[in-house]
């Protein structure tokens, strides 16, 4: 991965200022108080602490690693040059994966789909958490080495309102009111998607649950 904190602090270093009074850097409320004053060493915190999950989110949205770059130092200018209108209702995790779906969701939609499936470098077998329901969980965690291709091919293919709640609620865990309000949809309309990303999962894995994939 090749995050440039310097790239994302040169893009944002137009007005704001260095640190002051040695900001505790451990304690996100009180780095965000110091971002909102465009402080821009305190944001370099928060930069550090959330490039890697932002990026591996934005990785598994998008189809390449170029891209996925690209939208994640975008996520972190956005984030900064907005910041005085976070609230602090969510967590700032939650909040920048707000920005970085929005902005995923952008990229689909001015560009044409790729048919390859997606990459990802980073999600190789048994990095997807266990299955919150049983009724997807194999039982077996060596199934879980012999299927991660396919488990692989399977989330970058799904449409993109259901990679996102399933990426949002499984890989992030994020709760389904998390979810609804990040993306401004209903509750039911959140379970009924993760529903479906979950049936279309299980029956591209369902040679691999079934043990018939080699045959």
């Amino acid at each position: 991965m090749r995050i440039f904190v310097s790239v994302a602090m040169t893009e944002i270093a137009v007005g704001a200022h260095g640190l002051t009074g040695g900001a505790d850097h451990t304690n996100d409320e009180a780095l965000i108080r110091r971002c909102q004053e465009q402080d821009t060493e305190a944001f370099r915190w928060l930069i550090e602490r959330y490039q890697s999950r932002i990026y591996s989110y934005v990785r598994r949205m998008l189809h390449s690693r170029e891209e996925a770059e690209d939208v994640t130092l975008e996520v972190f200018v956005k984030a900064f040059r907005n910041i005085k209108r976070f609230n602090g209702r969510s967590s700032m995790a939650t909040w920048l994966l707000a920005i970085a779906t929005n902005l995923c969701v952008d990229r689909a939609r001015h560009r044409r789909r790729r048919v390859d499936a997606v990459s990802f470098d980073d999600f190789g077998p048994g990095s997807m958490p266990e299955p919150r329901d049983s009724t997807w969980d194999p039982g077996a965690k060596a199934a879980v080495t012999d299927m991660g291709c396919a488990l692989e091919a399977a989330v970058g293919g799904l449409p993109n309102i259901h990679r996102t709640v399933i990426l949002l609620h499984d890989v992030e865990g994020l709760d389904y009111r998390e979810i609804a309000e990040l993306l401004e949809i209903p509750l039911g309309t959140v379970k009924s998607r993760l529903f479906l990303a979950r049936k279309r999962l299980r029956r591209a894995l369902d040679p691999y649950l079934n043990g018939d994939a080699n045959e």
